[in-house]
């Protein structure tokens, strides 16, 4: 396996410090978001990787996975009721996957507009 974008170490500096265990997750994680933005990379045809964005990116997904946690996986919608009072709660990701939001795509070059003309046929004068 390729090398990872991010280490644990910038992970912590753009979230929060991590238990032993949760570094060891992580450790996983950032190699598995790296695949996937590799993976993504080569089928948009982009060659030439900002390291710095590559980085934040994998760091954004692996926060977002963590944050899911083992609590709640696989809801998406949960209520409770005491009386009169009630609240829900919806779960961005409850099952912990590894996605790039629309900005991130945009940091990587991925899913960028570009112009191109299509020759129509010849022009004989």
């Amino acid at each position: 396996m390729a090398d990872s974008f991010a280490s644990t170490d910038d992970l912590e500096k753009r979230w929060r410090p991590l238990t032993e265990a949760e570094r060891d997750t992580a450790e996983v994680l950032l190699e598995d978001a790296s695949v996937e933005v590799r993976s993504a990379l080569a089928r948009s045809g982009v060659t030439v990787v900002d390291a710095d964005a590559a980085k934040l990116v994998v760091c954004g997904m692996v926060k977002r996975s963590m944050i899911a946690g083992d609590t709640a996986a696989g809801v998406t919608t949960t209520q409770e009721t005491t009386g009169p009072f009630s609240r829900s709660f919806t779960y961005s990701n409850p099952t912990g996957d590894l996605y790039m939001t629309k900005r991130e795509k945009q940091l990587l070059g991925l899913g960028l507009q570009t112009a191109f003309t299509i020759p129509m046929g010849s022009v004989d004068g």
